[in-house]
């Protein structure tokens, strides 16, 4: 229920490696688009991965859709691809 807006007005101010967002209804993938685009507006040029799981996890091409890194359709995918989008350190 965090605003698009709000969203990214906190990634422009934190340092964010990684954005985890989940939403249950396929109702709701215009929103998340809008929280994705919100995000890789305030990064600015900063690699920051994005993520999406939840009941929308099974919105036939719903990674390409909201323009996501990754889509988990489980805790054990949502871990892997946390690995994957982590910052080398």
């Amino acid at each position: 229920d965090l605003p698009a807006a709000d969203l990214g007005r906190f990634v422009e101010r934190n340092e964010v490696a990684l954005v985890a967002l989940s939403a249950n209804s396929p109702d709701l993938v215009g929103e998340l688009a809008q929280a994705i685009g919100a995000v890789r507006t305030a990064a600015g040029g900063r690699p920051i991965g994005v993520i999406v799981g939840g009941g929308v996890a099974w919105v036939p091409n719903l990674q390409s859709t909201v323009e996501a890194d990754g889509v988990a359709h489980s805790i054990t995918e949502a871990q892997a691809l946390t690995r994957e989008h982590r910052p080398a350190s």
